[in-house]
Order: structure tokens, then sequence, then C-alpha cells
């Protein structure tokens, strides 16, 4: 029997009852190589549903690629392979013009290794994010993104594939390749008007404070709207939410916005079942901006 739901002035994308996506969290974890750690990636855990473990590319090695697996498997999070240009030097954040042989050696070989302990632990791999330059590649250029979707479905087509949210049109690789795609969204990162971001690292805009990032949290959560510069917002098809673990306030915004997602039943894996909730906002039409003394800082 269909539900009665009243439906409400929700500008989310709803199924056939009214019902609006639920919202997955996710972090990196595994950002270390040997003695070179990453800091506060464990003190986000708490707080996601999913974690992207980063399996010897850009970073990872097997002990601490089995310690991430582990600590997933103990908090029952989904695992995904976050897969980087072969450079740990630059932390993957420096383009590789390989050819598509070498790419696909390249991603293949690094979903191998992970899938291979993670197979020793009892854990499945549910999903493949890029990081870096891989990632924003994937997010400027379709036949770029197209030619990593092909890679990956070979290893399996039942992986989803987390792309940048806006630039390229997420369903045409979904389309073209058959291979499920999710669209993400970052808190600190500053958007154009049609979602994508300057691709260089050295001008990459960011967000300075937590109470920019926190409105931009609200704006997602409650109003599936991105804030761009000049307060105006651009709705975005986006499933999955990106926790940085760099911040000073890091920690803090993933617990704000955990609290945010449960307070109105919309946290939940991209991967569960669940994939729509029903429920109703109270302050949909609370006008989210950000402060008025909104500064950029380019790293």
């Amino acid at each position: 029997m269909e539900k009665n739901i009243q439906k409400t002035n929700i500008p989310q994308e709803t199924n056939e009852y009214g019902y609006i996506p639920t919202i997955d969290l996710n972090c990196d974890l595994a950002q270390s190589w040997g003695i070179y750690k990453h800091a506060n990636e464990e003190a986000i855990l708490p707080f996601v549903t999913s974690v992207n473990i980063a399996c010897g590319g850009h970073a990872g090695d097997f002990a601490s690629i089995s310690k991430a697996l582990r600590m997933a498997k103990e908090r029952k999070l989904v695992v995904g392979a976050h897969i980087g240009y072969p450079d740990p030097v630059n932390f993957g954040r420096k383009e590789i013009p390989f050819v598509f042989e070498e790419l696909q050696y390249c991603i293949t070989s690094q979903l191998s290794f992970i899938i291979g302990i993670a197979k020793n632990l009892n854990i499945e791999i549910a999903y493949v994010r890029p990081h870096g330059a891989l990632y924003y590649r994937c997010g400027a250029d379709l036949a770029f993104a197209e030619s990593v979707a092909k890679i990956i479905a070979k290893v399996s087509s039942w992986l989803y594939f987390v792309m940048p949210c806006g630039g390229i049109n997420l369903s045409s690789v979904h389309e073209n390749v058959g291979l499920r795609t999710i669209g993400e969204m970052h808190l600190d990162k500053i958007y154009r008007k049609d979602l994508s971001r300057k691709q260089t690292f050295s001008n990459l805009a960011k967000f300075q404070t937590f109470e920019q990032a926190l409105a931009q949290a609200k704006s997602l959560i409650y109003q599936n709207r991105v804030l761009i510069k000049g307060n105006k917002k651009v709705r975005a098809p986006f499933r999955t939410i990106h926790l940085t673990a760099d911040k000073p306030y890091s920690v803090e915004l993933a617990e704000a916005v955990h609290k945010m997602l449960t307070n109105v039943k919309r946290l939940s894996s991209f991967t569960s079942v669940g994939d729509y909730t029903d429920f109703q906002i109270d302050d949909l039409n609370e006008d989210i901006k950000f402060s008025e003394n909104l500064k950029y800082v380019h790293i």
C-alpha cells in the first residue's frame, strides 16, 4: 500500500512516494606512508558512514591499509578504494600524463592490492574514489572520467564510482560505461556556478572558517543547494559529503554535520537499501548565508 506522505516544497529529487535521498558522509584513511602519518584521520571516524582507504598510489602501505580496514570493519563502515597517481612525494597532487595502458596498470594494481588485503579480512570494497589530481581530472574531463570508469568496471562492474559533483555530467559516465556514479560535495571548497572548481592545488580556493563550512553544510543538507560566491545557491545532485581531516576545525565540523543529518534522519551510506527518507524539515525557508566578511584562502 502506498504511504500517505505529506509532500513539502523540498527542492531535492524525490521518488514516487515523496521520499528524498539520504546523505553519506565519507573521509580518507591510510593517508600515510611508513613513518609519515596524517593527523586527525581516526578522530573523524565516529561521524562518517564510509571511508576511502588509500591503496598504495599516493599513500598507503600494507600496514596502514590493514589497520584502516580493521577499523572500518569494527565500526561497520562502508569501504572504498582511494586510488591516486603513484607519486607519494607530491601526495598524488601532481598530474602524471599517462597513456591509457599506463593509467590502467596504475588503477588496476591499486585496486588489486586493497581488494586482496580486504578479502583476507572478509571485507568487501564497495566503491572507488579518486584522489588529488586524478580526482580533479575526472571532474573536468568527461573522456578521462569514462576511461577511469572503464578500468574500474573491468575489475568489478558492481563498484560505485564516487566523483566530483559538477564540471561534467555524472549520468553520462553511468550511461556510457554502465558504472554507477555518486556525486560528492566538499564543505570547505569554493565552487563556481557550474559546480566546478579550480584544478590546480596552488590556486585552489578554500573557506577560512568553521562558520563558512557549516553554512555550506546547512545549505546542502536542508536545501540540496551549494552556496557559491555572492551568497547565491545552485542545486547539486550529490549523495555524499567529503569530510577532510586537515583543518583546525575538522573534527568539530564532522561532529556538527553528523548531528544535523541524524536529527533529520537523513544519514545513511549510499550503498544501503534505505536510499530515501520521509523526513520533514522545519527550517526549509531559513535564509542560509555565508558571513558578510567571507574571505577566501588560496593554498
